[in-house]
């Protein structure tokens, strides 16, 4: 199995805790560029965005999804972030990346 299968078993699971109506937080990477596509071809499933990355608003915009700005939400129901790797005690690991202050905003508004 390779990276991209794992990414997309993932997106795949995440699906599982998205309900139609829900404000949904998405980071970025590859792992919410598969979310965004099942999200995309569940017809009966209606949902908006807040996203920290300019590259995965884009990506949602693309596929027919509705994104809201961050400072118009007040809860986001859940959210979905990737990382790059994970250490032996499951301690996520994140790139130098400048987007680490809004994605913890909308972690702690989900």
């Amino acid at each position: 199995m390779n990276d991209n299968d794992l990414k997309k078993i993932c997106a795949k699971e995440a699906m599982k805790y998205i309900k139609n109506g829900m404000i949904v937080g998405l980071g970025g990477g590859r792992s919410i560029a598969y979310l965004i596509e099942y999200i995309k071809e569940d017809k009966n499933l209606k949902v908006k965005v807040v996203t920290p990355s300019t590259k995965t608003k884009m990506l949602c915009i693309e596929n027919e999804l509705e994104v809201l700005h961050t400072c118009s939400v007040d809860k986001i129901d859940v959210a979905f972030d990737g990382c790059d790797q994970v250490d032996k005690a499951l301690n996520a690991l994140k790139s130098g990346g400048g987007i680490h202050t809004k994605e913890k905003l909308i972690a702690s508004m989900a």
